[in-house]
């Protein structure tokens, strides 16, 4: 089974520096740096509601080679299940649409 799962408000908790020098080096060295800050720049997150989902378990047949066919089609019903589940339980507070590439 493949159980969608989604988190509201949790990228609200922290937020990352945007600086061209880390942006740089990542390029250079082929590794992302990153770094996140909360509250007045201490790794304490901000306050900001967390809302948990879970949607209904999307039933799967093992296989140990499974066709492309079989694989378009279980990602074409998690992805439905994700935007359903996105759209039943959206906070007011989350105003962004669902971006699934």
């Amino acid at each position: 089974h493949i159980v969608p799962v989604f988190f509201f408000g949790n990228t609200k908790t922290m937020a990352k520096l945007n600086s061209p020098i880390l942006r740089a080096i990542s390029r250079r060295v082929k590794m992302s740096f990153v770094i996140f800050y909360g509250r007045c720049g201490t790794p304490i997150p901000f306050r900001h509601p967390i809302k948990m989902v879970l949607g209904s378990p999307i039933r799967v047949t093992q296989a140990a080679e499974p066709s492309a066919e079989e694989v378009e089609e279980t990602l074409a019903r998690v992805v439905d299940a994700m935007a359903k589940l996105y759209e039943k339980h959206r906070p007011a507070w989350e105003t962004r649409p669902l971006v699934i590439e």
